[in-house]
């Protein structure tokens, strides 16, 4: 269960007081194991030493055996009678004291006979095949096969001539080998030699059982150590001699551990006086730590609940003062996001709003004007599509620093939404005052930026509301001033507009018709129309034009020319276009059922074009319905090429390369489309209907169509009229040699089934 402490200072003192538990804990522990390794290490280095010394010893006995038994061998050799051979080692053993019991010899085959006369054959001993290699040994523990006894034979080759000519062997009873070895004793009563053959046979002779020996593998030549923790230590060590014998030495190591036990005690009695220490600095320290926390948690407290101007004092180089410090700059940046703009650094819409109210309390009191005007760029949106959201950022920076400057005349420069800064102004001549500031602002900031070394001609508007004619708060205030910026902004921009009830009216209006468009685009509550186009020279349907319509339950039929705009200010054109394009895409493939060399126009605006998904889109649904791409034409304004010139290009040649053909709607009602002409590869061009509607009976009219037809030709680029309403128009088209022909004069714009039943009579006019 995790125990919580509402007090950082408890908190500090236990943690501080459990971690110091821990660590003594972990010294101790370390300690005694340190003390203990060090202990055993240096038993184990004497004991080696001692049992090094001991096989040493042995060593030099077992050589001195191997060479007296085969100094006899070289003697025996110069005997040939085995009577001359038994009679010299048996004058050898009354003569030198050693510790034989008998000695016997053998011929080449192994038939042997002792000292005392017994009769054998040892053939089968290892120890005679390694003699007659050329060996001299001495055997592991062997049961005598003359007296049955345990033995030990130190035996070598006899050679005559330099050929085998059988061994001399020394039989040593195991009780005399066993005196021999406890010549070896050791300092400590307890202690023990242990002596084991080449098998692990136990050589040595005890009083009572043989003692355990700790399990081990000997049969390496290299030393081993075994310890056995309990009331007896045993240290063991198997020292290399020459042979396959081994020594082990135990010891009783009961010693070692009382004194590491003792050790062990005192260590803990000097881990308890560490802990009452731990206790008393436990409690100073907490209370050191946990004041600048309290501090600190006081200080966040005032912050939450909106005192943004709370700070700490604590100084300090440690981690609470570098907290404090943190903790002022947190709340120094907070009150600059809270207040300021990050773009251009001016106050915001909040701090404008506080700023606002408070101003207005004191107007109250003196019966005083407040005059805001909010300043808003024209078109803003446009500089965002086409030059890029950075360029748009940048010349928002630039206006900034301008109205920065009029700080000290106006009483506040705050940017208050996208583009839109505002400014208060209070003066004992308002009213006079606050128009010619707007008028100024307009003429000044109207101008041509120089941003990433583009030139950039933006105009803005303003609107204007006065305290406490327009509004009796700051909200009310704000309200009526983006109202009257709107309604500017709507007429043409480039003016200014003071807030009043009609402009409030047209504000709501065009509210209701933006929420109502968003609710259409959002349940697609549109449907579609489509005026056909008629071939000049062969007086049939060439292609047809899709038109977007909308029939609202409360506004009524609303005419494209109204709601088209308003989706692209929002935004919402892309999911309405797409929609457009799929449903005439669809509708496609039923006219062409009827009339297979049929195109459809769509109408496509510069918002869709800039929608860097929108050619994936294109061909995806060319793909979906298995149509083909040369049965799409794609109409544009001379506003898109003319805004958007370089992206579109861009847009426009990859769909020409995909097939699709490109018309220019509305064509000669812009500014400077003829220059286009040679740059943009178009397919068609649209003459608007206000200069067909006029060719019969205005000269003007008359040429310019003509002219465009004329350049068309030129170009080579198809000409359609449009606003066809006439036969008279009709006539004058076709003698100009216009391509295409499209007006009320064959049809009005038809739903599908209309347009499909329009197809089949024209179809049936050509049979």
């Amino acid at each position: 269960m995790q125990v919580q402490f509402k007090s950082i200072k408890n908190r500090i003192s236990v943690s501080i007081i459990v971690s110091s538990i821990f660590i003594i804990a972990l010294i101790t522990v370390f300690s005694y194991n340190m003390f203990r390794d060090i202990v055993f290490e240096n038993f184990d280095k004497t004991n080696t030493v001692f049992v090094n010394n001991y096989a040493t010893r042995f060593n030099e006995k077992k050589v001195q055996m191997l060479e007296d038994v085969e100094s006899m061998s070289s003697t025996l050799s110069n005997y040939i009678e085995v009577e001359e051979r038994i009679e010299y080692l048996t004058g050898k053993l009354l003569r030198d004291e050693n510790i034989y019991d008998y000695m016997f010899i053998s011929d080449s085959k192994g038939s042997f006979v002792t000292t005392d006369g017994e009769l054998g054959d040892l053939s089968d001993r290892d120890y005679f095949i390694e003699n007659k290699n050329g060996e001299t040994t001495i055997s592991n523990l062997l049961d005598s096969k003359v007296t049955g006894k345990k033995i030990i034979i130190i035996s070598t080759a006899i050679y005559k001539n330099g050929s085998f000519d059988g061994i001399i062997g020394g039989v040593i009873n195991h009780e005399k080998f066993n005196s021999f070895l406890k010549s070896f004793d050791s300092m400590e009563k307890e202690d023990t030699v242990i002596l084991l053959d080449g098998k692990g046979n136990v050589v040595n002779i005890f009083e009572g059982p043989v003692p355990m020996i700790p399990m081990m593998d000997y049969s390496n030549n290299e030393n081993v150590m075994a310890h056995k923790l309990g009331e007896n230590h045993y240290y063991s060590r198997v020292s290399d001699i020459e042979s396959s014998w081994r020594i082990i030495y135990r010891t009783n190591t009961s010693w070692i551990n009382k004194k590491i036990e003792g050790t062990m005690g005192k260590l803990v009695v000097a881990g308890l006086i560490s802990l009452i220490i731990v206790f008393a600095y436990a409690g100073v320290l907490s209370k050191r730590i946990s004041e600048p926390i309290v501090k600190l948690k006081e200080a966040f407290g005032k912050a939450s609940t909106g005192d943004l101007n709370v700070r700490m004092n604590y100084e300090s180089k440690d981690e609470l003062g570098r907290a404090s410090t943190g903790f002022n700059k947190m709340m120094d940046k907070i009150h600059d996001m809270t207040y300021n703009d990050i773009l251009t650094g001016l106050s915001n819409l909040r701090y404008f709003n506080n700023k606002l109210e408070n101003l207005i309390v004191d107007a109250k009191d003196n019966r005083s004007e407040i005059g805001i005007i909010e300043i808003g760029v024209d078109k803003f949106k446009n500089v965002n599509s086409t030059l890029g959201i950075e360029v748009g950022d940048k010349l928002l920076m630039e206006i900034s620093k301008k109205l920065a400057e009029k700080i000290g005349y106006f009483h506040s420069v705050c940017r208050v939404g996208g583009d839109e800064f505002a400014l208060i102004l209070m003066s004992d001549n308002l009213r006079d005052e606050i128009f010619d500031a707007a008028s100024s602002l307009i003429t000044e900031l109207s101008d041509v930026w120089e941003i990433d070394d583009k030139s950039i001609f933006i105009t803005v508007s303003a609107g204007i509301s006065i305290y406490p004619y327009h509004g009796s708060d700051a909200v009310e205030l704000i309200k009526s001033s983006n109202v009257a910026l709107q309604s500017a902004k709507k007429d043409g921009g480039a003016r200014l507009e003071t807030y009043n009830d009609f402009i409030n009216q047209e504000f709501v209006d065009q509210l209701v018709l933006e929420n109502s468009i968003r609710n259409a685009v959002k349940n697609m509550d549109f449907y579609m129309k489509y005026h056909p186009i008629y071939s000049a020279s062969e007086d049939e349907i060439r292609g047809i034009e899709a038109l977007v319509r909308w029939n609202d339950k409360i506004l009524g039929e609303v005419p494209p020319d109204r709601f088209i705009p308003v989706t692209e200010d929002n935004g919402l054109i892309i999911k309405l276009g797409d929609w457009i394009l799929e449903k005439s895409i669809m509708d496609l493939m039923t006219f062409k059922k009827i009339k297979k060399d049929i195109y459809m126009s769509i109408n496509i605006s510069s918002i869709q074009l800039m929608d860097y998904e929108f050619v994936g889109r294109v061909i995806e649904l060319i793909e979906k319905y298995d149509v083909k791409a040369g049965d799409l034409e794609f109409e544009i304004t001379e506003r898109v090429i003319l805004d958007n010139s370089s992206n579109v290009l861009e847009k426009l040649k990859t769909l020409r390369m995909l097939g699709i053909r490109i018309s220019l709607d509305d064509f000669g009602t812009g500014y400077s489309a003829l220059s286009y002409l040679t740059k943009f590869e178009l397919d068609t061009l649209k003459i608007d209907k206000s200069f067909v509607n006029g060719i019969n009976s205005n000269k003007s009219n008359r040429f310019i169509v003509s002219t465009i037809i004329d350049i068309g030709k030129r170009l080579g680029i198809k000409v359609t009229a449009e606003g066809v309403e006439t036969i008279e128009n009709v006539k004058e088209l076709k003698d100009m040699d216009c391509d295409g022909l499209q007006g009320y004069y064959y049809s009005k714009p038809l739903l599908k089934e209309n347009m499909a039943e329009l197809l089949v009579k024209d179809v049936a006019e050509k049979l």
